[in-house]
């Protein structure tokens, strides 16, 4: 006890360790903030794995030159599902408000006869491109980007989120309520 409380200085002794990771460890809170969101509410019962995958969907066209943000929604239940960047603006809302677009595009088709389904619907608003594209023709899912008009290539835009989600087609059958 009389060590404890006495006057001589103490030292301590910092020893630092080499540590490694792997970039798909790498999240940051918003990411994280999303697949815990996503896999307790947007799709009951869905393994880590598939969460992971969205994630790994929507980088995929966050690579994409250009692109400021990306969010996979759902249009039955007008709800984001996962969403990544920052386009500044609140990316969730404009994701799920992009649902009524969509909605009257499938049924402007459907009334006029022109029922051929979506490839992509472009928006050009102020400094940004929009882009919307059902994961198929038949999918109540589409992915929203948002695309910086000086910094990307549209052409270029629209043909990596078409290889996109034909790479990522297992999407398709996520288990939505």
């Amino acid at each position: 006890v009389g060590r404890i409380f006495s006057s001589e200085p103490t030292s301590a002794v910092f020893v630092p360790e080499r540590r490694s990771y792997t970039s798909d460890l790498i999240f940051d809170i918003e990411e994280l903030s999303r697949i815990a969101r996503l896999s307790t509410s947007s799709l009951p019962g869905a393994e880590t794995e598939t969460a992971l995958n969205l994630v790994s969907f929507l980088r995929g066209a966050l690579n994409i030159r250009g692109s400021l943000a990306a969010a996979l929604v759902e249009l039955k239940t007008r709800q984001c599902l996962v969403a990544l960047g920052d386009p500044g603006f609140d990316l969730d809302v404009a994701a799920t408000g992009n649902c009524v677009v969509v909605e009257c595009t499938l049924k402007a088709l459907h009334d006029s006869g022109a029922d051929s389904g979506i490839d992509d619907i472009v928006m050009t608003l102020g400094s940004h491109y929009h882009l919307i594209r059902p994961l198929d023709r038949q999918s109540s899912m589409f992915i929203y980007l948002v695309l910086d008009r000086v910094e990307g290539n549209l052409g270029l835009a629209r043909l990596r989120l078409r290889e996109l989600t034909n790479e990522h087609a297992q999407l398709r059958a996520l288990p939505l309520q």
